[in-house]
């Protein structure tokens, strides 16, 4: 079993971050110790969300830290440019030497920052991912962060050969950003959604049908479930491998319309 600090935001609703960090950890025979960046109502996708950010994020850390012998911090939702800051701070007094970061870079999607965030938010991403086992930014995250034009990618996405595209596009980001290994993921074709692992060894590809709706939160929950497999010792690959399989399963299990509300996961917790 591994202890692992969860540093992002609990949602009443959308079935995402904690509430999909939590479980997947457990079911996984990990300790989950969450560090809160905000309580919400809701995850924002839904209008009138109310939250109370943390701004006692580094005493919590400092305090879980003199408590546990942590084996990874894994980084989430931030509510802004302070609580990066303060993260970016608290990671590098209290990582632990052997232990391991992973960096979920939550900024935006479709190409577009979230309205919470900004130039100067993606500026000081770039620091708190440096030095950090792997991250996991979708395909808008990782053109921000390596200053690649999404809009012209993506214009690219029905020619043949368009994950070789996409790995050529971010060739040397494990240089430019400091990082060990990464997971690009939902790069989406026609017919197919892909996720990119790139490693030092080489990039190599994990694919799944499309499903009709994209849901809200499938990050959180890949991201978990990739984490929690490769702290039981498994490849990069098939980490995400499994991940992949665990999202595209759990749409498939999941009945309601409303994408706001994430997925239905419970089903495939057995699966880890």
């Amino acid at each position: 079993m591994k202890k692992i600090a969860v540093i992002t935001d609990l949602s009443g609703l959308g079935n995402c971050s904690l509430t999909a960090s939590i479980p997947v950890f457990a079911a996984a025979g990990h300790q989950c110790v969450p560090v809160l960046s905000g309580a919400f109502s809701a995850q924002t996708g839904f209008d009138g969300f109310r939250y109370v950010a943390n701004d006692q994020m580094y005493d919590f850390l400092q305090h879980v830290v003199a408590n546990i012998q942590l084996d990874a911090i894994y980084t989430g939702f931030l509510t802004g440019l302070a609580q990066l800051e303060t993260v970016k701070q608290a990671v590098a007094d209290f990582l632990p030497k052997d232990a391991s970061l992973f960096v979920d870079p939550i900024m935006g999607d479709n190409g577009k920052l979230y309205p919470l965030y900004n130039d100067q938010y993606v500026h000081q991403m770039r620091g708190l991912v440096r030095g950090s086992t792997c991250i996991t930014p979708n395909l808008t995250e990782a053109c921000f962060l390596c200053d690649v034009d999404y809009n012209a990618l993506v214009a690219q996405s029905q020619e043949v050969g368009y994950l070789g595209i996409v790995a050529k596009a971010f060739d040397g980001i494990l240089d430019k950003l400091g990082v060990k290994s990464a997971v690009i993921t939902g790069v989406e074709m026609p017919e197919m959604i892909a996720n990119v692992v790139v490693e030092r060894t080489g990039v190599r590809f994990v694919t799944n049908d499309r499903c009709p709706i994209k849901y809200s939160g499938t990050g959180d929950v890949f991201a978990s479930v990739l984490i929690s497999t490769l702290l039981r010792g498994s490849t990069l690959y098939q980490a995400t491998g499994l991940a992949s399989s665990f999202v595209y399963n759990s749409i498939l299990d999941t009945k309601w319309d409303d994408r706001r509300f994430g997925i239905n996961f419970t089903n495939q917790l057995r699966k880890l």
